[in-house]
């Protein structure tokens, strides 16, 4: 993976400013890509039209899409006192109006054990399994991802399945800071109401808070953090959840 943010000038924005913007660019104000390859596989891409599929992985270079590779920062997935409250709750919740009847369906409560300890069992077993996914997921500071900024959403990495678009209208905050020299941290936020159950299942949460940290120039991290936070405040406001 070559690691760092790879920009498509042209479909971004006109004029020299932009063309002079990152390490590896496509043609100003054209049709072909000069000087480029895949943000994924290296490939070399170059001669190749803007919206050209590279031959060696299959990466699609879309119009007006940023591709930002780098790594996962660390607590991806919240691990704190009130994720363990959350996924306590939801480990009890499970445990009762789910685990409970199927063992009583099952006749695994015929064995004489009282349901309160059958409960409290499988809670714990619930609630201990979601803590041991989120400090995997949260220690996984050094697990390279690829996250694409295309003017209809973001791709995010999931899992298997491949990337999956999240439009713009899901996040509600947007941070780009710098946190050491050349290297700059990217942070896409989801509603509280919106991911806040979302947190607690660690397979889910990427989808919903978005962390990562990329080698960039300051030019480069200027230019991604001005078209991100464009395209924004140019999504349409979320809708609150259904009662």
């Amino acid at each position: 993976m070559a690691f760092g943010i790879h920009i498509v000038s042209e479909l971004l924005e006109r004029g020299p400013r932009a063309e002079a913007a990152g390490a590896r660019l496509a043609a100003p104000r054209g049709t072909e890509v000069r000087q480029w390859s895949c943000p994924t596989c290296e490939y070399d891409l170059s001669g190749l039209a803007a919206d050209a599929i590279c031959p060696e992985c299959g990466l699609r270079l879309e119009p007006g899409v940023l591709h930002l590779s780098g790594w996962k920062a660390s607590h991806d997935v919240p691990t704190g006192p009130r994720a363990r409250v959350r996924a306590a709750i939801v480990s009890l919740w499970i445990a009762a109006f789910v685990a409970v009847p199927l063992s009583r369906r099952m006749g695994l409560l015929s064995w004489g054990v009282p349901w309160p300890v059958w409960v409290l069992g499988l809670a714990a077993l619930i609630f201990t399994a979601l803590l041991l996914r989120s400090g995997r997921s949260a220690a996984a500071s050094t697990r390279p991802v690829h996250v694409q900024l295309a003017p209809d959403g973001v791709r995010v990495p999931k899992h298997w399945t491949g990337p999956k678009r999240v439009a713009w209208s899901r996040f509600e905050r947007l941070r780009f800071r710098r946190v050491r020299r050349g290297m700059y941290r990217l942070e896409l936020l989801a509603p509280f109401w919106r991911r806040h159950f979302h947190e607690t299942w660690p397979w889910n949460a990427g989808l919903w808070h978005v962390r990562a940290v990329f080698p960039a120039s300051r030019r480069d991290a200027a230019l991604v953090r001005r078209i991100a936070r464009r395209r924004l405040s140019a999504a349409p406001e979320p809708l609150p959840p259904r009662p």
